[in-house]
């Protein structure tokens, strides 16, 4: 099992805690890493264009001429796709982006993701993260306590609106609430900042 040191916010190490080796001794899965990192971002996509079909294009809807007689080819109304002004052929239309992956296989990537933080002695376990008042000063002191450089992620065991706000001033800070982080967030940090209670938190979830 995974042992890591406790610190405070002070950055004062308090004793070890060993981790769940369902949650964080798991071996990585890279091939699954990526492929729920490719189905995060598919989600991300834009995929609201939308052209008018000739259905929707306003008009009359009179023919344009006789069927026969005139030695022009023969055409309902304006709104078809080849005069100008008319309707788009096979233009894209609002749809559902990208691929879902099944929830086992998300919830194995995110394991992934965690072991190999673990592994590479990224994840940093703090007893309690709470503040009295809002304080980007005092977030800014807890990273520096526990030299946590570069892109960080906070986990959190419950929404502190105190704590959100404060964090959000900080650059290249991240702050989520378990257990609603992604593959993607987990991948992206340099430091990984977990909550005591916040681990509980996803062992209670993500293992019962």
């Amino acid at each position: 099992m995974p042992e890591l040191a406790l610190y405070d916010m002070q950055g004062k190490k308090l004793e070890q805690v060993v981790l769940s080796d369902q949650l964080f001794g798991v071996a990585p899965n890279l091939p699954l890493v990526h492929q729920a990192l490719l189905a995060e971002a598919s989600h991300q996509l834009g995929r609201n264009a939308k052209t008018k079909s000739r259905g929707e294009v306003e008009g009359s809807g009179a023919k344009m001429w006789r069927q026969k007689g005139t030695g022009r080819a023969r055409h309902g109304d304006r709104q078809a796709p080849i005069f100008v002004g008319g309707g788009k052929a096979h233009g894209p239309r609002p749809h559902a982006a990208g691929h879902r992956l099944p929830r086992r296989m998300r919830r194995a990537a995110m394991l992934s993701a965690l072991s190999a933080k673990v592994a590479d002695g990224q994840v940093t376990v703090v007893d309690k993260v709470a503040l009295d008042d809002y304080s980007t000063k005092v977030i800014v002191s807890l990273l520096h306590s526990l030299s946590a450089e570069g892109r960080v992620l906070l986990v959190i065991a419950e929404p502190d609106e105190k704590l959100l706000t404060s964090a959000r001033n900080v650059v290249h800070l991240t702050t989520k609430v378990a257990p609603h982080f992604t593959v993607r967030d987990i991948v992206d940090c340099d430091r990984l900042i977990l909550a005591q209670e916040a681990i509980a938190k996803l062992e209670r979830e993500w293992l019962s």
